[in-house]
């Protein structure tokens, strides 16, 4: 699969929400003007007629940069919200707490030699325990979208089995605050994110 600089294919509609997953990855330019070609498209725009637009680049135009003049009159639609994400290993710590089991990135970054630094994610934002903190910036910073992710292994250690009630309780906590009538910011959950338990990794 190939790996575009902006990947607007990974789209989530949650009610009015939508969700574009951006990533920045080292690409050939002919990657690099498929992926303007396709965000251009998700604008409004014809994605044939971008392609067909292939101008040489100015000095001051980014290589498979589409020309201003396509991407003018392109409008995001109606009912669009920009706002805010988070990856649970990323904000989350507390990588042992209350049951939680040990995923695939806790058991990577703890062994020795395969991050620079030995850094982890084992406190990281401390999400777990400063949510209601975390949820409050983003109500203050008028955010219109929030996108959380939920780890697998918080809310069944092993990957398979019994849930633990612990984790679950974290994200009904988590989600009576996203869902309350002043709160107004539309949220959208997912599971996993690429974070299994280290356990369902060889199963």
């Amino acid at each position: 699969m190939k790996s575009y600089r902006v990947r607007s294919a990974f789209l989530i509609r949650a009610e009015y929400a939508f969700f574009i997953h951006v990533f920045f990855s080292s690409t050939s330019k002919e990657d690099e003007f498929e992926s303007s070609a396709i965000l251009y498209q998700f604008l409004g725009g014809s994605r044939s007629n971008a392609s067909r637009r292939r101008c040489p680049h100015r000095a001051d135009q980014a290589p498979g940069a589409v020309p201003s003049t396509e991407t003018q009159p392109a409008r995001f639609p109606d009912g669009f919200l920009w706002g805010t994400a988070t990856a649970a290993y990323q904000v989350e710590g507390a990588w042992n707490e209350d049951g939680k089991g040990e995923s695939i990135w806790d058991r990577f970054t703890h062994t020795v030699g395969k991050v620079k630094g030995g850094t982890t994610g084992d406190v990281a934002c401390d999400q777990y325990h400063l949510y209601p903190q975390d949820l409050a910036l983003a109500k203050r910073l008028h955010q219109k979208s929030y996108r959380f992710s939920i780890s697998w292994p918080r809310i069944q250690p092993s990957g398979t089995g019994a849930p633990n009630l612990k984790g679950l309780d974290h994200y009904s906590r988590l989600v009576r605050v996203v869902v309350r009538p002043d709160f107004r910011v539309q949220s959208a959950g997912r599971l996993m994110g690429l974070l299994l338990p280290a356990g369902a990794r060889w199963r």
